[in-house]
């Protein structure tokens, strides 16, 4: 699980610099809680980075998807359903 949460803060912080240089996007993430901070927006995005991770790695480990398990597909495919549910469903309303 500690390989998890790392990969996890890797993949935040990578993905939170993208949106942050080419958009500001941090201050946005941090208003969707009500403030409108980037120190906020960087706390949440990387919660949710680990979270994710954490998620990804249960299920990549789970008995029924392991029969995705070397195909093309992988069980990613499922994990990444349910992760953009999740994410998008706070800012879709």
């Amino acid at each position: 699980m500690s390989e998890a949460v790392v990969v996890g803060l890797l993949a935040g912080v990578a993905m939170g610099l993208v949106g942050q240089s080419l958009s500001g996007t941090m201050g946005v993430v941090g208003s969707l809680y009500g403030v409108a901070a980037p120190l906020l927006g960087w706390t949440v995005h990387l919660f949710h980075s680990v979270v994710f991770a954490i998620v990804a790695a249960m299920a990549w480990h789970h008995e029924s998807l392991q029969r995705y398990v070397g195909t093309p597909v992988g069980p990613s495919r499922p994990v990444r359903r349910t992760a953009w549910c999740c994410g998008s469903s706070p800012g879709a309303y």
